[in-house]
């Protein structure tokens, strides 16, 4: 199975009703993490969207329950998606369909930075490590 990263050349936009527009850049980690920080953006019992930054990376896993689609924010990294290694950086757009597995490698010296929008809801029993 192929799967289909898109360069948005950094553009996007997201379709938010107008009280909750904020910028992507105010979303940081407010207190010091090791490898992963999530910080939610939006959650309303259909999807769940976070901006997350890596340090290190995110071991293999995979979402029974759920589709995740991805926008690198910044930052550099190598994922493995099923059996597909791909590099990806800023202005990638990556979808995971739910049960395949993923994981992700960072290469660059800054924490990879995405855009995580989950269907339905996430509420953080969806994550199944495989390492």
């Amino acid at each position: 199975m192929r799967y289909l990263i898109v360069s948005l050349l950094g553009l996007f936009v997201l379709p938010l009703m107008a009280q909750d527009i904020r910028p992507l850049k105010g979303f940081r980690p407010t207190e010091p993490y090791d490898n992963v920080a999530v910080i939610p953006v939006y959650s309303d019992g259909e999807t769940s969207s976070f901006v997350i930054y890596i340090k290190q990376g995110v071991g293999l896993h995979y979402h029974a329950e759920h589709t995740e689609q991805i926008v690198v924010l910044g930052g550099k990294g190598v994922m493995t998606l099923g059996a597909e290694t791909i590099p990806v950086r800023k202005g990638d757009f990556i979808t995971i369909p739910r049960n395949v597995h993923h994981s992700v490698r960072v290469t660059s010296r800054k924490p990879l930075r995405v855009l995580s929008i989950q269907a339905p809801e996430f509420v953080g029993r969806d994550r199944i490590f495989l390492e």
